[in-house]
């Protein structure tokens, strides 16, 4: 068995060397363009201007493209190469400008997508500081576009962390169905909503939407905290500023069959005569089929 041992020493050394050779390349401009290029070789459609700077821990790319699902005018990198050899990938600062996703409709007789399991990375994030500014996304039966985002997160073994998003600007609109599919009008169905589940722990503390405009709607604010695991969501100290009053909530949502929920809101409103009126409502049962017990 002194053959199992050396090979397994052999196995050791040489993925210790990789990975170091690894860290050399990312750390100097050379290795980074030789990564670069060899990325835009590998992957169809991915295209970019890559600039950087002597140390290899900072770089800019311009003009990027994967082929006709994203552009992107600039994305610049700061990060640190060393923490690698210590399995952590720490980002301090990576800032987009100008955002175009399009994402085509999937066929109507497309198999839906499978769950995915538990996640886990073989390296810890750390996400220092994020900015994506002026993003416009198509996606299928909704646009969502917004001016600034900003945010910081972290990523190990415990699950995603997560400092915002501090959004201004947010537009969600709806699509309007395509030319040709507008029919009659037909009997109303049930609700079907498609089961989701978090392939890792998520936690989002300080959420801020600054002036969102929602379906049509303007909101002065809306903010709020939310914890998820596989299928169960904690929401708390959610609120919602809109011109006309306030709304505060907290409670449970899963995500499965009709996304049964239990919520507590509390609203006020500041509309003439009724300014500054109270009301506490119950959400129970779930999205698909909701009852409201006023209090």
């Amino acid at each position: 068995m002194r053959w199992l041992k050396r090979a397994s020493w052999l196995l050791l050394i040489t993925l210790s060397l990789l990975l170091v050779a690894v860290v050399v390349l990312s750390s100097t401009a050379f290795g980074n363009r030789w990564l670069w290029a060899g990325a835009t070789k590998i992957v169809p459609g991915l295209s970019g201007q890559l600039q950087v700077n002597s140390a290899g821990r900072s770089w800019t790319i311009t003009s990027l493209r994967y082929g006709k699902l994203l552009q992107v005018h600039a994305m610049t990198l700061r990060w640190q190469p060393a923490a690698l050899l210590e399995s952590k990938l720490v980002i301090s600062h990576l800032a987009v400008e100008g955002v175009k996703l399009a994402v085509p409709a999937s066929p109507a007789n497309q198999h839906p997508p499978q769950a995915v399991g538990q996640v886990k990375l073989p390296l810890a994030i750390d996400l220092q500081d994020l900015s994506v500014n002026n993003a416009h996304l198509q996606l299928p039966g909704v646009t969502i576009s917004w001016q600034q985002l900003a945010m910081a997160g972290a990523w190990d073994g415990a699950g995603v962390q997560l400092d915002g998003p501090d959004v201004h600007g947010l537009v969600v609109t709806p699509n309007p169905p395509e030319h040709g599919k507008a029919s009659a009008k037909t009997p109303a169905k049930a609700i079907s909503l498609p089961p989701v589940t978090l392939p890792m722990p998520v936690k989002l503390a300080g959420v801020l939407l600054r002036s969102p405009q929602l379906a049509g709607q303007h909101f002065n604010s809306i903010s709020m905290n939310v914890s998820g695991q596989r299928q169960q969501l904690q929401i708390g100290d959610l609120t919602v500023v809109h011109r006309q009053g306030k709304v505060k909530a907290h409670g449970t949502l899963t995500l499965a069959g009709d996304y049964p929920l239990a919520l507590t809101l509390s609203a006020s409103t500041s509309m003439g005569q009724l300014a500054g009126q109270q009301l506490t409502l119950k959400l129970s049962q779930s999205l698909a089929k909701l009852a409201v017990q006023g209090q």
